[in-house]
């Protein structure tokens, strides 16, 4: 098989090869792992119903985005996603992405303090569970550990970043 692919790749362009690699790279690292690159897409939509509002901007800095956005990235931990995988679908880096967990992992350290994030982090994983039973969510993880990387996701940018 492999002098095969070297055959076919000599008569391709740059361009050609690169869609390929492109292409392989997405359906190894979503397919073999499991994993959907749209997942952050599914739990964004998710929260934005539980929180009224139409949507969860990836770039907007808005208080309530914000927080909408590190209790998805805290989910996305707690079903096996990487930082990195986080952050490519987040359109963020994986730093950030580690001070959002970080952000909302503080919530349960000091309840009383916030109150009010608890109660949409209680609603949120209500509405995770019910779109679970209609097969949104494969794989959930108990949270703690390091998580190995997920590869990459070909998701869009918003318009005005």
């Amino acid at each position: 098989m492999r002098e095969e692919l070297k055959r076919m790749c000599d008569g391709m362009s740059l361009e050609e090869m690169v869609q390929v690699r492109e292409y392989l790279s997405r359906k190894i690292n979503t397919s073999w792992r499991g994993y959907s690159p749209l997942r952050c897409s599914i739990l964004l939509g998710e929260m934005a119903k539980v929180m009224g509002k139409e949507r969860i901007g990836y770039v907007n800095r808005e208080q309530d985005d914000v927080w909408a956005r590190a209790m998805v990235a805290y989910q996305m931990t707690k079903e096996g996603y990487s930082s990195t995988e986080i952050g490519r679908q987040m359109m963020k880096d994986h730093s950030t992405i580690i001070h959002l967990r970080n952000k909302v992992r503080d919530v349960f350290i000091l309840p009383q303090m916030y109150g009010d994030i608890i109660e949409i982090w209680d609603k949120f994983q209500k509405r995770i569970e019910n779109e679970t039973d209609k097969g949104t969510n494969q794989h959930t993880l108990q949270m703690g550990g390091e998580f190995p990387d997920c590869g990459q996701s070909t998701m869009g940018k918003e318009s005005g970043q």
